[in-house]
C-alpha cells in the first residue's frame, strides 16, 4: 500500500516482498595477470560504477590499459568489486560482455565464491597497451 522505499542503511524485514538493501556507487579497481607481470589501466579508465538491489549486484565500467609489463596467465583478474559473492561454489557472473576493441573479442569469465573478484577467460599476454575493455555483468552476494 505504500510504496517502495529504498532506505539510506539496510533496514531488515521479514516481510519477503520489501526491498531492505539498495546501493549505488563505483570502485576503482586492480586488472592483474593470473601468472605474472603487470598490465596498469589509465587512471581514468579504472572505475567502475555498482548498484546493489538486495543481493543483486549490477557492474558497468570502461578500462583502457596504459602499459604492460610481459602479462603471464590464462586469465586476468579485475579486483577489488565493492561486494563478495555468495558461498555456492562455482558461482557465475550473469550477462558478462567483455569488448576488447584491441581484438574485437568477447570473453567469458567467473567469479569464484565468497570472492570479491572476477577471473576473465582471456590469455593474459594478449591484452596490450591501448585496448579499450567494456564490461557488463551482475552476480549475487
Amino acid at each position: 500500500g505504500a510504496g517502495i522505499t529504498f532506505p539510506a542503511t539496510q533496514s531488515a524485514s521479514s516481510d519477503a516482498n520489501t526491498l531492505d538493501d539498495y546501493e549505488e556507487g563505483t570502485t576503482t579497481v586492480t586488472f592483474t595477470p593470473s601468472t605474472s607481470g603487470t598490465i596498469t589501466l589509465n587512471a581514468s579508465y579504472q572505475t567502475v560504477a555498482y548498484t546493489k538491489v538486495g543481493r543483486l549486484v549490477t557492474i558497468t565500467g570502461e578500462f583502457l590499459v596504459s602499459s604492460v609489463s610481459t602479462p603471464v596467465g590464462t586469465s586476468v583478474t579485475i579486483g577489488n568489486l565493492p561486494f563478495s559473492a555468495n558461498s555456492a561454489s562455482n558461482a557465475f557472473a550473469s550477462g558478462f560482455g567483455i569488448l576488447d576493441l584491441g581484438t574485437g573479442g568477447v570473453v567469458g569469465a567467473r567469479i569464484s565464491a565468497s570472492s570479491n573478484y572476477v577471473d576473465l577467460r582471456v590469455n593474459a599476454s594478449t591484452i596490450a597497451a591501448n585496448y579499450n575493455i567494456i564490461v557488463g555483468f551482475s552476480y549475487m552476494t
